[in-house]
Formats: C-alpha cells, sequence, structure tokens
C-alpha cells in the first residue's frame, strides 16, 4: 500500500513540475488554494515537501478558514499528529526562529503547542516534540559549538580555548 502512495505522490509531483515550467501554476497560488494543508499528509509527501521548498513563507503565512495553517492541521479527522509532525519539521528547517511554528498564534492566541495539548493531550505531542524539533535544536547546538571549537583551535590562543573548556565543562579536549 505504501508503495502505491509514493508512485502516485511521485506522478502527482511530476505533473505540478510540469504546470509550474508552463506557468500554469505559481507561488501565490500555494497560498491561495491551501496547497500546502492539502499536500501536508504522508501520502503526499514529495508534494508537500516540494511545495514548502518552493515557497516556505507559506508555511507561517498560509491561512484556512480564518486559521493558521499549523492550527487547522491539528482540526482535522484524520492523520492530525501526522501533519503536525510534519509542519513542525518543515517550520524548524525553514523558520528555525520559530521554533517549527509551534507558538504560532491563532486570532484567540492560542499556540499551536497549547491547540496540540487540547487537541491531542500533552503526552502525543510531547513525543511528537521530542521527535520532530529537539533533535534538530541539539543538532544545532553542537554544530555551533564545533563551529566555534574549531575557529579557536586555529586562530586563538590555546588557552582561551582550555579556558571556554573548563567553563563549560561539557567536553575535555587534549590538544596531542
Amino acid at each position: 500500500m505504501i508503495v502505491l502512495w509514493v508512485v502516485s505522490d511521485l506522478l502527482r509531483l511530476d505533473t505540478l513540475k510540469k504546470h509550474q515550467k508552463c506557468k500554469l501554476i505559481r507561488k501565490e497560488d500555494v497560498r491561495q488554494y491551501q496547497l500546502l494543508f492539502w499536500s501536508c499528509r504522508q501520502v503526499a509527501n514529495q508534494r508537500f515537501d516540494y511545495l514548502v521548498d518552493w515557497d516556505p513563507e507559506a508555511l507561517k503565512n498560509s491561512l484556512l478558514a480564518g486559521k493558521p495553517l499549523i492550527h487547522a492541521a491539528l482540526d482535522r479527522d484524520d492523520e492530525n499528529m501526522e501533519t503536525f509532525a510534519m509542519l513542525l519539521k518543515a517550520g524548524m528547517k525553514y523558520l528555525p526562529e520559530h521554533l517549527g511554528l509551534l507558538f504560532r498564534k491563532n486570532s484567540l492566541g492560542t499556540t499551536a503547542c497549547e491547540f496540540a495539548f487540547e487537541q491531542q493531550g500533552k503526552d502525543e505531542t510531547f513525543k511528537v516534540i521530542q521527535e520532530r524539533i529537539i533533535p534538530i535544536i541539539l543538532s544545532s547546538i553542537m554544530s555551533s559549538r564545533t563551529r566555534l571549537i574549531t575557529w579557536m583551535i586555529l586562530h586563538c590562543d590555546i588557552r582561551l580555548l582550555y579556558s571556554y573548556e573548563m567553563k563549560t565543562s561539557t567536553v575535555s579536549f587534549t590538544r596531542p
């Protein structure tokens, strides 16, 4: 069954690309026709990724019936946590400063996180957050720290690096 989904999604993605090449679909159509919302499900994962890549700002600017995309996705009867997870992952990739749209507010001032707690419960919501957001944040922190240490090794006095390591005291470093 999953193989059929993938093949179907790839065929439809190919059609979407052809329409884009012929200028039958425009970037503003992604928002106007809520294409992210309609493609944000496992069976349309390739199309969703393509559309997000084409217009990442649509993640935070698309509205469906006056609701932000991530709130509308949680209102779905089917696949709502899967859709929520896809949106969080895409949000972390393209809009990390918004923490995957986790704190995007609706017109009532409710964040997507609070709305997910109400709709799905805290345990299920935390599970998705832990799987989709935390690894990206940790990866970013670790890569930033690694870049800093590499820069310090190449450009600074070894005493500065030693001082930095003693203050953070999380990684021991010995120079050969």
